[in-house]
């Protein structure tokens, strides 16, 4: 499916790093994984998941804390914006030193549409050359189906991960 030798920018959110071994199959595919991982639910936890991780022929070479933004409970509402940007600029800030360090890369992946356009910047900067949003929608008495936009220009849809169909999709 995936050359060994290229590298990916995989970012997703706390606690969900591997849901469906996500984690576990980029690492089986490409030498080189960035994983950005955030807080979700709990923004305001004092122990700090905002983290990235990097994974080299499947091993993990090195881990280190993102910067959070510290959020008291009754704000946390109206204080996502900020978060939001704190996300965005570390993203940003890291891409551009991994480029330097890794060169440039193969794939973006992430779930989030706010990572995604992320992701369509960092593109736009030459930073990485594909960018796949990964999106999982329940439907019909817990029925789980992904839809992904793949490499090549395609979508797809899986039912809990078994099958994929191909439809075309031009961006």
């Amino acid at each position: 499916m995936f050359k060994k030798n290229q590298s990916i920018i995989y970012v997703n959110f706390a606690p969900y790093e591997n849901a469906g071994r996500i984690l576990d199959f980029l690492n089986e595919q490409f030498s080189l994984v960035i994983l950005f991982s955030f807080d979700f639910h709990k923004l305001n936890n004092k122990s700090q998941s905002n983290k990235i991780t990097i994974f080299k022929n499947g091993e993990e070479t090195k881990s280190f804390l993102l910067f959070k933004l510290p959020t008291p409970e009754i704000l946390l509402f109206i204080t996502l914006p900020f978060i939001a940007l704190v996300i965005f600029l570390n993203i940003l800030w890291y891409s551009f030193k991994f480029r330097r360090e890794y060169g440039k890369f193969n794939y973006y992946l992430t779930v989030n549409a706010f990572t995604a356009w992320i992701g369509n910047l960092l593109r736009n900067f030459k930073l990485v050359k594909k960018t796949i949003f990964w999106v999982w929608i329940i439907i019909l008495r817990g029925l789980r189906i992904g839809g992904f936009a793949s490499p090549d220009g395609h979508i797809g849809v899986s039912t809990n991960g078994a099958r994929t169909l191909p439809i075309k999709l031009y961006f």
